[in-house]
Parts: C-alpha cells; structure tokens; sequence
C-alpha cells in the first residue's frame, strides 16, 4: 500500500505448510486488489471433502429451518431441535442426534452432546457465543485480575438479556474450549491466558542438574498450549503463584514439574523432580502430545527430545538432548549405543528411554480421569460393544488413486464410528502376501470376500476377470447367508477415439448386463468425494452411524 511491499519467503512457507496453495498481492488502495485473492478462496472452499456432498432433501429443509430459527434467536434446546426435525421426519432420537452431528460438524451450529452443561442446548449464532467469550477475556477489570473472575463478573458483562440465563452454559462452553477452569473456591473462575506475563520471581533459578528434563520442538507453535494443558491439568495446579501466561506449575504431594514456553519461543520445556517425577512427568507430556495431535496439521512439525544420561550431562541443567524417534528407531534396529555429541560418551539407548518413560498409569491419574470422565462414563455405558465391519475393496488398476483415497477416508472415520460402537476393517489385494498362502492366491481373496461384510466392486472402462469372479463370490454369499451387502460403482466418464479399449468397454457391458440378470442396481458416481458420500450414506442405513 502507498508504494510499499514486502518480501515474502514463499519457499519457506511452503516447507512448513503443505496445504499452501499460492501466493497473491495487490495495492491495498486498490478496491479491487483482493478480488483474486477472494476468488481462490471461493474456488480452494469449494474443494473442500463436504462441498458438494448429496443429501437426503429433507436433511435440507430441516437446515433451512433451522437457519430460519438462527434469524430470530441465538440459541434453542435440544427439545426445539427434536421438534424442528420431527416437523419434517418421523422422530428417531438416534437419527436426530446423527443429523445434529453433522450439523455441528459442518459448523451450521454448536451441539456439544457428550458435555454435561452443554448437551441440552443448540449454540445457533456462533458470533453470540463469542462476543459472550470475549466480554471476559478482554474485561479490563478481569485482566487486573490476572484472570480471576467470579458469578459477579458475570452478571456485569452478561447483564445483557440474551445472556442472562445463559451463564452456566457460557462457562460451560469456555471450560469446553479449554479457556478457564474452576477453582477450589466454588463460583470463581481462572483464564490461564491472563495471568501475568512476567515468570515469577520465585522461579527464575527453578532448575538443577537432577531434573527430569523433556522438551517439545515445534517447527510451528500454536499458541496457548501451555494454559490448555493447564486447565486440563489444574488439579495438580496447587499455587497459582507459581504460574504464568507462558508457563505452569504442577504438584503432586513432594513432586512438582515446571512447564513453560522456552526463550526460544519454538519449545516446550517440561522440568520434574520429586519421588514420582517419571510418573506425574509421563501425565502431563502425555496430555501436551493429546494436545498436539488435536492440530491435524501439526503432525510432523513437533519433535520429542530427551535428555542425555551420560556422567557430564548429569551435572548440569542443559545437557544434551535426543529425538524420542530417533532413539525409538535405534532401538528397533538394535542399535543400542548412541554416543554424546558433548562428552563423547557412550551412552546407553533403553536407559534413555526408560529414564523417562512411566511403566504404566498410576492409580492416582487412573482416579482422577474416572472422576473427569464421569459424564461420558455414563454415556458409555449406553453405547453398544464395538463391532468389526469387514468391507473388500475390489477394483482394477486404472481406479487405483480412487481406492486409495477411499481407503484414506475410511480410516479417517474410524475414531468418530468407534464411538458410536463400529471399527471399519478394510480389505484390499494389495495387503496380501503370495508368500503367506499355500493355495492360490486369488481363493484367499476369495475366501475374504465370502466372510466380509461389505463387498465394494468399483469399475470404470473395463472389467477384470479376478474383480468379476470376487463379485460372483459375494453374490453366492449373500443368497446362501444374507451376507456380504454387495455394492457396486461406476464410475462416469469420457473417452477420446484414441483411448478406446473395444475388448474393455465389452466387457464392462457384459458385467453390466450380468448385474441386470441379477436384479443389482449399480451406482454410478463421478469423483471419489461422490463415491464416499455414498457409501458413507449406506452404512448409516446398514449401522445407523
């Protein structure tokens, strides 16, 4: 703007963030200098997995209405959503509550249904919930506070009627977020983020050679990780003295860790000593790494280290330190001797590991998670055993990239299906070995076929003869036992006069002609987001999830 630019390291950027996609610039006194930029994103949006996505019309009246609903109020409760869903579907608490999923999911509102102070209310209008936020976070007389704040606080910056009998789920919503906690004194509050700025003074010689030493590298930090794992973890919070805005102290009994961001401002540090310090060590960093695999992109871009254990790194707060991977890895080759790049000693691989790592849970944690988990121990119980679905994949080589992404997709959905009772196996040729198979290979595949409980045969220009014989399998199957469901795609698709395959277009409408004899109606799909819409529209019809 006004004749001023600036470089950007566009290789770099790219380097730590593999979703990059391009780069644009343009003079800002220019109205127009960001219209490129807007229409990549309305393009890069709308490649996104769920754009696009077919669904039952009446999934979308229903959005409607509830987006009708969203004009005039900020929230509603469950009841009125069950309501608006039974005005357009015959009530099924277990589809309704699928269907608020996804809505919640695709950010159309905020449905938290495992939380206990949440489960009752549909959050319509997400700016409602965060303008309620921030009215604590930036209240000035709460930053004096150092984040302290009481049901006072709120009457004052809630007073507003469309806050007012809304304060115990407006808390509950920032305990979810993971933005304050309750303190010891019932009806007082703590925001980790606006303690003070400065480490205190107590502290700032907090270190002996003796400590258990474990730092985090981020190549890419995001920011507040240390006061999440602080209100995960408050119960060993005992003086809050002791904490800061970029750092935390924990005690259990004679055991403390210190936790803070680094000067560095790229790690991590996490400092224990004390009779269980391995233990209450092993807690804490395993709650940071639960933090850390929340960000889907952050994977990669953290790195473990461990202290050296050598003679001369004992005697010191700095000593030299490890890649947890990298030791993991040495282990598993039998590499057992890593030598120290400071001392030149020799030092020994498993003591390394073993120095930091927890046997298992202590009861203690086992408790405290009982007592946390209380509400979702309750819905637990609701939730039926886990049940394995088998699904062979069969297909030719020419939709190998469609199988792959539809394989990725499926695995990506495993932790949201485990919860409603259901672990996606999937079976495909290539996870066979001929070594592992006396007969011959293609009867394995078949005897697969025949014990799975979901067949998908997936075609394009051809057919093979070892996906039509697995198809032919299934089919027996299913008429001898009712099992495997059998569905079968086809892709859409357009040929130049160069392309032709006379012998394959032949015989995929040989197959095609087999299915009408059979009564099977195949599905024709476009892409591999078609393809996943689909099947993922079967298995609630199969499983209800």
């Amino acid at each position: 703007k006004g004749g001023r630019s600036k470089a950007i390291d566009e290789d770099g950027i790219r380097q730590h963030f593999p979703n990059y996609k391009a780069k644009f610039s343009g003079n800002l006194e220019d109205p127009t200098s960001v219209a490129n930029l807007r229409s990549a994103i309305e393009y890069y949006v709308q490649q996104l997995p769920h754009i696009g996505q077919t669904v039952p019309k009446k999934w979308v009246t229903i959005r409607a209405a509830i987006e009708d609903a969203t004009h005039e109020k900020p929230y509603i409760t469950q009841q009125e959503y069950f309501e608006i869903y039974t005005d357009h579907l015959e009530f099924d608490r277990t589809k309704a509550l699928h269907l608020s999923q996804y809505f919640h999911d695709l950010g159309v509102f905020l449905h938290f249904q495992k939380d206990r102070q949440l489960a009752k209310t549909v959050i319509l209008q997400n700016e409602w919930a965060t303008e309620a936020v921030f009215k604590v976070l930036d209240d000035e007389a709460i930053k004096t506070q150092f984040g302290r704040f009481d049901n006072r606080d709120c009457a004052r910056l809630w007073a507003d009627s469309k806050y007012a009998d809304m304060h115990e789920e407006l808390r509950g919503l920032m305990e979810k977020f993971e933005l304050c906690y309750e303190l010891s004194a019932r009806g007082a509050w703590l925001a980790p983020q606006l303690l003070s700025v400065s480490k205190p003074q107590a502290l700032a010689e907090w270190g002996a050679p003796s400590d258990l030493v474990l730092r985090y590298k981020y190549t890419f930090r995001p920011r507040g990780l240390v006061s999440r794992l602080m209100v995960r973890q408050h119960r060993y919070v005992k003086h809050l003295d002791n904490s800061w805005a970029h750092g935390a102290f924990f005690e259990r009994d004679a055991t403390q860790v210190l936790v803070e961001e680094t000067a560095k401002g790229s790690e991590i540090e996490f400092r224990a000593r004390g009779p269980e310090a391995k233990v209450l060590l092993g807690v804490l960093s395993q709650d940071l790494e639960a933090l850390n695999a929340s960000f889907a992109g952050l994977e990669g871009k953290v790195e473990k280290l461990v202290p050296c254990i050598c003679a001369e790194c004992r005697k010191t707060t700095s000593p030299e330190m490890y890649s947890y991977s990298y030791l993991v890895k040495r282990k598993q080759d039998g590499k057992l001797q890593i030598e120290c790049r400071s001392s030149y000693h020799d030092v020994n691989v498993l003591e390394i590991l073993d120095g930091i790592k927890p046997d298992q849970l202590p009861r203690w944690e086992e408790k405290s998670l009982a007592q946390r988990d209380e509400w979702n121990d309750e819905d637990e119980r609701s939730v039926p055993q886990e049940r394995t679905v088998q699904i062979f994949l069969a297909s030719s080589a020419e939709l190998r990239e469609v199988r792959d992404q539809f394989d990725l997709y499926l695995q990506h959905q495993t932790d949201r299906l485990r919860k409603n009772g259901l672990y996606l196996e999937v079976i495909r040729w290539e996870y066979f070995l001929d070594a592992m198979s006396e007969t011959r290979l293609q009867d394995e595949y078949n005897k697969k076929v025949r014990d799975c409980d979901i067949f998908v045969s997936l075609f394009r220009t051809k057919t093979g003869k070892y996906t039509r014989e697995e198809f032919e399998q299934a089919h027996e199957a299913f008429q001898a036992k009712g099992a495997p469901k059998i569905l079968t795609y086809f892709q859409k698709f357009t040929l130049s006069s160069d392309q032709i395959n006379v012998d394959g277009l032949k015989s995929l409408n040989e197959f095609k002609e087999r299915l009408a004899e059979l009564g099977h109606f195949p599905t024709e799909f476009t892409d591999a987001e078609g393809l996943k819409l689909h099947f993922m529209g079967q298995l609630h019809e199969l499983y209800g999830v």
